[in-house]
C-alpha cells in the first residue's frame, strides 16, 4: 500500500469513519487516480475539481438516462 493509502486511512481511522466509509473513499481515490492514470501525490487541484466535474456530469447524464428510458 502507498504511503498517500496509509496516510489516509490514518486519518479516518484518528476521525472515527466507519470501515464501509473508508473503504468508500479509498475506492474514489482509485478511481481518481485510474481516471488520471497516476498516483494521487501527481494529481494537481485543479485535476481533482475536472475529475469532479466529470464524475457530477457523469451521474446527471446517467440519470437522465435511467428516467427517459423508463416512459
Amino acid at each position: 500500500m502507498s504511503t498517500h493509502y496509509e496516510k489516509m486511512i490514518f486519518e479516518m481511522e484518528l476521525h472515527g469513519y466507519s470501515p464501509q466509509t473508508q473503504r468508500r473513499y479509498l475506492n474514489h481515490v482509485r478511481l481518481l487516480e485510474k481516471y488520471w492514470g497516476k498516483s494521487l501525490d501527481l494529481i494537481q487541484p485543479n485535476e481533482i475539481k475536472q475529475y469532479l466535474y466529470y464524475r457530477i456530469k457523469k451521474v446527471l447524464v446517467t440519470a437522465y438516462q435511467y428516467l427517459t428510458d423508463r416512459d
